[in-house]
């Protein structure tokens, strides 16, 4: 299913609502945007992040907050140690900043596994336990995880290619999600 760009705005700033904020995370734009995009896209996103994000999600629906800890862990040493730590950054500020929903056990462990260094934090983790929480359906969970990193590293004034990274990203994002649950 596609989701206009709209949507996909409305789910990010849900689940994350400091996304204006944030800055950048795991992307950010150097020479040309639309480059930048694309070699985040098929260096960062789809060998790291993507495969992290659908299995993260993947936890958080099952409430498998201990494995989450371990994925969240492990990915730190699959990224350059700026890259670990702006994301582990990231995730941090946006698990303190907005409180548990009431009754979310599933955030509140992992708050817990952070407290005793058995999780690193990562965004891409936090991100799928609050689109868990939030039940956020898995291609729009993801989209807006997209669109999360492409509004914290794009500078302003590039709505049109916002909408462009997000639209592209979505296509192979769907793909993956399909894979990921035909696995799974």
């Amino acid at each position: 299913m596609y989701h206009g760009l709209a949507e996909i705005a409305q789910a990010a700033h849900l689940l994350n609502p400091a996304l204006e904020t944030q800055g950048a995370v795991t992307f950010g734009v150097c020479r040309s945007p639309e480059r930048d995009w694309s070699e985040w896209t098929s260096q960062m996103w789809e060998p790291v992040l993507a495969p992290a994000f659908w299995r993260a999600l993947r936890l958080s629906r099952e409430n498998g907050v201990r494995e989450l800890g371990e994925l969240d862990r492990e990915l730190t040493g699959k990224v350059s140690v700026e890259t670990a730590q702006a994301s582990r950054a990231a995730g941090r500020r946006l698990l303190a900043a907005v409180p548990a929903l009431r009754g979310e056990k599933s955030l509140e462990k992992f708050s817990r596994l952070l407290e005793s260094d058995e999780a690193a934090g990562h965004l891409v983790c936090v991100h799928a336990l609050r689109a868990a929480a939030f039940h956020v359906a898995d291609p729009l969970a993801a989209a807006a995880y997209l669109y999360q990193e492409a509004v914290g590293g794009l500078f302003p004034g590039y709505p049109v290619l916002l909408g462009t990274c997000v639209e592209s990203a979505m296509r192979v994002s769907t793909a993956e999600a399909s894979e990921f649950l035909r696995v799974a």
